[in-house]
């Protein structure tokens, strides 16, 4: 994992800088919103942000949504990766104009009680035991950093998420962490090639 920590501008108070390549942005949410009306805002958000990058009309953006799968562009703009993180209080919308992009975000507050045993089912024993010789005070966070950073890469490479499979692997990546606001924890990845 890559130590500097992406900054995360909180939509509508920051746009993204015209030639950026990545574009990574936090959307506070209701805690108690439905997920249906989170999802329609992310995606009004993105359609604002591409089209006004892309000189794109608002209804002209080609975003492609099927049911079970992410929102991706048609072409001509397919190469761009989109990636979306929902939790009850905010979402997360990552572009890459690099190609594909994977986003995560963990509140620590939902971190389980019995994270040592999720850890060990999803992490394996080699990660599960390193963070279980973490300090108290800090193995939440970590736990939580982990977890985002495994969502991330599963998202970036498109797979679902599953237990932990012995010796299989995902495609390289680079993972960094995100800036967010305190009680959240996030994580960016991106193939080594795009990163």
């Amino acid at each position: 994992m890559d130590d500097a920590a992406i900054p995360v501008p909180l939509w509508p108070d920051a746009a993204p800088p015209p030639d950026a390549r990545l574009i990574v942005i936090g959307l506070p949410t209701a805690p108690d919103a439905p997920r249906e009306r989170t999802r329609l805002q992310v995606r009004r958000v993105l359609r604002e942000v591409l089209a006004a990058r892309l000189s794109l009309r608002f209804d002209n953006v080609p975003l492609q949504t099927t049911p079970g799968r992410a929102p991706r562009l048609a072409a001509p703009f397919a190469h761009i990766g989109l990636s979306f993180a929902h939790e009850a209080g905010l979402s997360l919308l990552a572009i890459s104009f690099d190609g594909a992009v994977g986003v995560d975000l963990t509140p620590l507050s939902a971190v389980p009680q019995d994270w040592p045993g999720v850890a060990r089912d999803y992490f394996g024993p080699a990660i599960a035991e390193r963070l279980l010789r973490i300090a108290d005070d800090g193995a939440v966070a970590a736990f939580a950093a982990e977890w985002s950073a495994m969502e991330a890469r599963r998202k970036c490479a498109g797979m679902a998420l599953v237990e932990w499979q012995g010796n299989a692997s995902l495609p390289p990546t680079s993972t960094s962490p995100l800036a967010l606001p305190p009680g959240w924890v996030g994580s960016l990845a991106r193939p080594f090639s795009a990163a």
